[in-house]
């Protein structure tokens, strides 16, 4: 597929389109909704040591192993959903939005002599993204999974796209 470069003299970029698993972004922006999947600490993730509060026999109170425990104050929860990031999972996301957002016309690429008429085009739901520092636009060093959910268009430079799929591919 080439992808047209916003310039004064037009010229195209070879994008190869992966095919994309819509289950998966489907999975992936199901989670996103759901405010189940809260981050809860169990006792493996709590910060403390594991020394005994009293010993086991003598004291005539009941037997614990270490403040960690669920019944405790300040201990971890029983049966916690801690989430442990992939990221082979989220580069094959990005992957399949980056093809997603071409599809859609949601993905503009352009040179930085071009910028000054962008200036038109500044709303909330346009996004620009550029790798060096630059103080007229927002500057984000990396580009987030959500902003291709978020932004209904999103203008990107040519460094920076080549940044984005070396990263994300």
């Amino acid at each position: 597929m080439k992808i047209p470069v916003i310039n004064f003299k037009p010229y195209f970029i070879n994008y190869y389109i992966f095919k994309n698993n819509i289950i998966i972004l489907y999975n992936f922006i199901k989670n996103l909704k759901s405010k189940k999947n809260l981050f809860k600490k169990n006792r493996r993730l709590i910060k403390g040591s594991g020394k005994k509060p009293w010993t086991q026999k003598g004291t005539g109170r009941a037997r614990f192993g270490d403040k960690k425990n669920p019944i405790w104050r300040g201990g971890g929860v029983t049966f916690a959903k801690y989430i442990i990031k992939n990221k082979k999972k989220y580069k094959n996301i990005l992957k399949q939005l980056i093809n997603l957002s071409f599809y859609c016309n949601k993905l503009f690429i352009y040179e930085k002599k071009f910028f000054f008429l962008f200036f038109f085009l500044k709303s909330k739901n346009i996004f620009f993204w550029e790798l060096k520092n630059n103080c007229l636009i927002n500057n984000i060093k990396k580009i987030k999974i959500l902003d291709f959910l978020k932004y209904e268009k999103i203008f990107i430079t040519i460094e920076a796209y080549y940044d984005l799929i070396n990263n994300a591919l």
